[in-house]
């Protein structure tokens, strides 16, 4: 699990099993709401193995994103408040 005493610009890792290991851009991806191959530039599309864009490119794409589900949110409240 990740917690705040991660470094800044560091990836996102998760613990399992004894070890820490970095979460995939996909992962990164779903979390955030997106479909997968959501942050390729390569034109892979959803076929993210497929993918030659750099890690550090859609790590950086999902940081500066919002959630989906949290934009979802704000737009049924801006619409229940009209």
């Amino acid at each position: 699990v990740a917690g705040p005493s991660r470094a800044r610009g560091a990836p996102p890792a998760i613990v399992g099993h004894g070890a820490v290991r970095r979460l995939l851009p996909v992962e990164c991806e779903r979390l955030m709401g997106w479909p997968d191959g959501h942050t390729c530039l390569c034109g892979a599309g959803a076929s993210w193995r497929a993918c030659r864009c750099p890690d550090s490119s859609r790590y950086r794409v999902c940081g500066n994103g919002v959630v989906t589900g949290v934009v979802e949110w704000i737009r049924a409240q801006v619409a229940s408040a009209s």
